[in-house]
């Protein structure tokens, strides 16, 4: 499918769709530009003073203005709408119309089914072929002959209809005037005790019942009249087959009150984030404590050789004291690596809780961290290998060196 006409035309054209040999999909946009797409290379497209008249053999598919003014004539197909501020007039759909987010809605006839959601205004349509499916529609519905079956939730004008098959409906609020319904089937109706019905119930099977705040009572009769609250409104059912009408207690909908939500989520977050972060401050203290106590071992091993000196007879006094300076910067690099970690993790509990979770930071990455620790380990060892006599100072200086060379 090509595009075939692209042209801004203002924000309220006239489009006049005549005749459709395919489906047809319209969507309406916040911007003032018509596309108009379709696989029928003979596509005739007349531009007219206040907008577009066109006529295709094919499938044809149109982004328009929101609230571009839209007639449409015949479509042998399915036809489908959506995002229309405007009101609607169809003659005739062959296949089915599927409606979502409309204004108002003027119908011919729909051979097919008939589905409509999120309309703010009224629908009249005189034949659907097939069954009508109805939610959230807050203008009337005045649907004529239905051949199938009819499904209306969260409903809230009057509604008219002749129903071949069963149907169920169903009100919270109620803004219009009456409801008329014959129905070859069953009937299921619910309504709120908000709505205060006068009650002409009609069943050909003789089988109707009546369900008030949860008290349920059977009618063994064809017909029954009553009325519930002042009757403000007329409700006149016939079914052919069995009939329940509910009337439960109106379902308030209360505004949720989002940023109270969201506070609360947030410190759920920080609250779960700040124990994870104290369990890892307390893992990591304990840590720096071990650390600590070797590095204590350590230097009370090295008093220890201070006051009873290992024999260094087979290495020269350079190399002793360039052993004994190794030690001494290994253990300075532990405490200074011990010194900074504490300055870190005192930082880190007084900041935040966006600085905590680490937005924006660089964090030091674990095979940097783990190496380093493994290195000064490894430094230590052999210099704990040579205060307990087990390698010389040559094995130890090629051993440091090494190490020196690897790392």
């Amino acid at each position: 499918m090509k595009t075939i006409y692209e042209k801004s035309l203002g924000l309220t054209p006239a489009i006049r769709i005549e005749t459709v040999g395919g489906g047809l999909q319209i969507k309406g946009w916040m911007r003032s530009e018509i596309f108009v797409s379709s696989d029928d290379e003979q596509v005739e497209l007349v531009e007219q003073d206040d907008g577009i008249l066109l006529r295709t053999a094919a499938d044809c598919v149109l982004r328009v203005p929101r609230a571009a003014r839209l007639e449409i004539g015949q479509v042998a197909g399915n036809l489908r709408l959506k995002y229309l501020d405007a009101d609607l007039k169809i003659e005739q759909v062959g296949g089915s119309l599927v409606c979502r987010s409309l204004a108002t809605l003027s119908i011919g006839a729909v051979n097919g089914s008939l589905m409509v959601k999120d309309v703010l205004g009224s629908i009249t349509c005189q034949r659907v072929g097939g069954s009508v499916i109805a939610r959230h529609v807050q203008g009337n519905i005045d649907l004529g002959q239905v051949g199938g079956n009819l499904d209306g939730r969260n409903l809230s004008a009057s509604l008219k209809a002749d129903v071949g098959g069963f149907s169920r409906v169903e009100w919270n609020v109620f803004n219009g005037s009456g409801v008329t319904l014959r129905v070859g089937g069953s009937l299921h109706c619910e309504i709120s005790d908000a709505v205060q019905p006068q009650l002409n119930l009609r069943s050909g099977a003789g089988q109707i019942q009546l369900v008030h705040l949860g008290e349920k009572k059977l009618i063994a009769e064809g017909s029954y009249q009553t009325t519930i609250g002042e009757g403000l409104i007329a409700f006149d059912l016939q079914a052919g087959g069995k009939i329940l009408f509910i009337v439960r207690q109106a379902i308030l909908e209360d505004e949720e009150d989002f940023e109270e939500i969201f506070n609360e989520e947030v410190n759920q977050i920080a609250e779960r984030v700040g124990r994870q972060v104290q369990t890892q401050m307390e893992a990591f203290q304990q840590q720096m404590d071990r650390f600590a106590e070797q590095m204590g071992e350590v230097g009370a091993a090295a008093v220890r050789g201070e006051e009873n000196p290992l024999p260094f007879h087979s290495a020269s006094p350079d190399l002793s004291d360039r052993l004994q300076e190794k030690m001494r910067r290994a253990q300075e690099k532990m405490e200074q690596k011990l010194a900074e970690a504490q300055r870190r993790s005192a930082q880190k509990a007084k900041g935040s809780f966006i600085e905590r979770i680490g937005f924006g930071r660089r964090r030091e990455s674990m095979a940097e961290k783990v190496s380093a620790d493994a290195l000064d380990e490894e430094r230590l060892f052999i210099l704990k290998m040579l205060e307990q006599k087990k390698i010389t100072v040559a094995e130890a200086e090629k051993l440091l060196a090494a190490l020196e060379g690897n790392a």
